[in-house]
């Protein structure tokens, strides 16, 4: 009985170590242009390789900005910063984002009105 309650005292008792995953990439966002006449804007966005996984993920189930922050938070970065940015044309998205991240880094895109015209791997 006294075997059982060490063993269980050291178990209860031992320190877990936690393992931080490791993000390559940076975080950032510039607007480039803004057309005052249609609410438009051209963004470059960067996004580190963390957070790009977890959009990919969260892309196939939406189809617009507030199901997606909806799903990620509002304080999730690209959905929370970009306000609708990032909104419909998820299937496109998702797809660019795929492509341009898989080599394990963070991606930097350029958006306009949502859509993803151009990604590339930081």
């Amino acid at each position: 009985m006294a075997a059982i309650a060490l063993i269980a005292g050291l178990t209860v008792g031992s320190p877990t170590i936690a393992e931080a995953a490791t993000c390559a990439g940076i975080n950032s966002r510039t607007i480039v242009t803004f057309d005052y006449s249609t609410g438009v804007a051209v963004e470059d966005i960067m996004i580190d390789s963390c957070k790009v996984k977890t959009l990919i993920s969260k892309y196939g189930v939406v189809k617009d900005a507030a199901g997606l922050a909806g799903l990620l938070g509002a304080g999730f970065w690209p959905a929370g910063v970009t306000a609708g940015a990032l909104f419909g044309w998820a299937w496109n998205n998702q797809s660019q984002l795929i492509g341009c991240s898989s080599g394990g880094r963070g991606v930097r895109l350029r958006q306009w009105a949502g859509l993803i015209t151009g990604c590339y791997s930081q």
